[in-house]
C-alpha cells in the first residue's frame, strides 16, 4: 500500500472516532438541566402538603425563648404574619384544622399529617 492511502485510512478512522465521541457526549448531557431553567412554584411560597415537623422555632416572645406559634384565622392571615417576621420565619406550618401557624426551622426530615401543610418563602 502506498503511504497516501494509509494516511487516507488514518484520518478517516481519527474523523469517524471524533464523531462517535461528539455523539455519545452530546446524548449524555441532554437530560441534564440547568438550575436556572428549572421550573419554581409560583406565588410567594411553596407549599409542601401534608407534613409536619418537629423542628420547631424557639425565638418569639419578649424573652426570645418561647415557641413561635400564632393563632390565625386564614391562610392569608398565616402569611402576613410570616412576612411581618422576615427575621425569624423563613418557613412555617400552618394547621388547617386548628388554624395555628408555626414558624420552623430547615430541617428535611417530615413526617406526614394530613391536614398540616409546611410553607416555604420563594424569594
Amino acid at each position: 500500500m502506498s503511504r497516501d492511502i494509509i494516511y487516507v485510512i488514518i484520518i478517516f478512522l481519527l474523523s469517524v472516532s471524533l464523531v462517535l465521541v461528539i455523539i455519545l457526549t452530546q446524548n449524555e448531557k441532554k437530560d441534564h438541566i440547568h438550575e436556572s431553567e428549572c421550573s419554581k412554584p409560583k406565588g410567594e411560597y411553596a407549599v409542601d402538603p401534608g407534613n409536619i415537623t418537629t423542628d420547631i422555632l424557639s425565638t418569639c416572645g419578649t424573652d426570645n425563648k418561647s415557641s413561635c406559634t400564632f393563632r390565625v384565622t386564614s391562610l392569608k392571615e398565616a402569611t402576613d404574619v410570616c412576612n411581618r417576621n422576615p427575621d425569624k420565619c423563613y418557613r412555617f406550618m400552618y394547621d388547617t384544622n386548628r388554624n395555628v401557624i408555626t414558624f420552623i426551622g430547615n430541617s428535611t426530615n417530615l413526617t406526614s399529617k394530613i391536614g398540616t401543610d409546611i410553607f416555604t418563602r420563594q424569594t
